[in-house]
């Protein structure tokens, strides 16, 4: 997944992670964390630099303090995070509609790829 997906990803998260009980650090919140981690291939344990260096997403995911190695290594267990990367990639091809993809009608990548599949023309 690329940067540029990270809107998109930060939407399905807060849709389909389930919390549990209240936390300092929601379950959402670890997710969208450690999806950005894994897009920028970053450590656990480089999260705290990393989120120092990079202001502009740790305002966008609300952070005043960034959780440790400890708290993202044990919360990415328990809130089955390792799933989620297929299930985003899931969601984005074959369950989210997009307008952008033609002007008359509202489909998912996956049907715009058959219809251009079935028509012949050139795939991107």
């Amino acid at each position: 997944m690329e940067p540029n997906h990270i809107p998109m990803i930060m939407e399905f998260i807060d849709n389909n992670i389930i919390e549990d009980r209240k936390r300092k650090y929601s379950n959402a919140l670890i997710v969208k964390i450690l999806v950005i981690l894994q897009i920028y291939g970053i450590s656990y344990r480089s999260a705290e630099s990393f989120f120092r260096n990079h202001p502009d997403l740790k305002n966008a995911l609300g952070l005043e303090n960034i959780p440790n190695f400890r708290t993202l290594s044990r919360r990415a267990t328990l809130c089955k995070y390792f799933n989620t990367g297929e299930e985003i990639i899931n969601y984005y091809n074959y369950k989210r509609m997009h307008m952008s993809l033609y002007e008359d009608r509202i489909i998912t990548p996956a049907m715009a790829y058959e219809m251009k599949k079935l028509k012949g023309e050139a795939l991107e």
